[in-house]
């Protein structure tokens, strides 16, 4: 399995301002805690979620994307997820060190919500994109450094947030008035 992310920016006119492609390789202790729970059934009880609260889960089913934006002022639960700290990443990691809040104030960006799309297989590979939308209407700067992917794991409605990817990318600014989309490419090769 092959994941990529790409980082496109785009201006007030919506013109393509800048665009990054780059191998991921960092996923996190959670993705491999909710992979086993989901494909064996069985029991852990040291999945660390986003607040950093270890909890027990049991098989159920796991839910990666997260359709609209989220409340003003809020982190947004599920999704591609965007921050401004590069400290290395760490197999503990589960969460991004500083995300950004969806909002419209300084610092903030909105998030337009996060999607799956692009399934296609052909010849000897299948793949799919989950696709994140953000502006920045904070009236400054906000230069992203890490991108990450959370998901919820539910079992009989006790849902529970993890952070299953956390990249170090490439700094990427977006001005006020610009829009960024943020993509994961998921691909498996026969």
């Amino acid at each position: 399995m092959k994941i990529f992310y790409e980082l496109t920016t785009y201006n007030k006119n919506n013109k393509l301002k800048n665009k990054i492609r780059e191998r991921c390789h960092s996923f996190v202790k959670p993705f491999l805690q909710s992979f086993y729970i989901a494909t064996s059934g069985n029991t852990l009880t040291d999945i660390v979620a986003i607040n950093g609260t270890a909890s027990t889960q049991y098989g159920g089913t796991l839910v990666i994307t997260h359709a609209g934006n989220s409340v003003e002022g809020s982190v947004n639960s599920k999704g591609i997820q965007v921050g401004i700290n590069d400290t290395a990443v760490a197999i503990t990691d589960y969460a991004l060190n500083t995300q950004i809040i969806n909002g419209t104030s300084t610092g903030r960006l909105e998030y337009y919500g996060t999607y799956t799309c692009n399934y296609l297989v052909s010849g000897s590979t299948a793949s799919f994109d989950i696709e994140g939308i953000f502006k920045n209407s904070s009236s400054g700067d906000i230069i992203i450094k890490e991108v990450g992917l959370y998901g919820g794991y539910i079992y009989t409605n006790i849902p529970t947030t993890c952070c299953f990817i956390r990249d170090i990318c490439t700094p990427t600014t977006i001005s006020d008035g610009e829009w960024l989309k943020v993509k994961y490419t998921i691909q498996v090769t026969a």
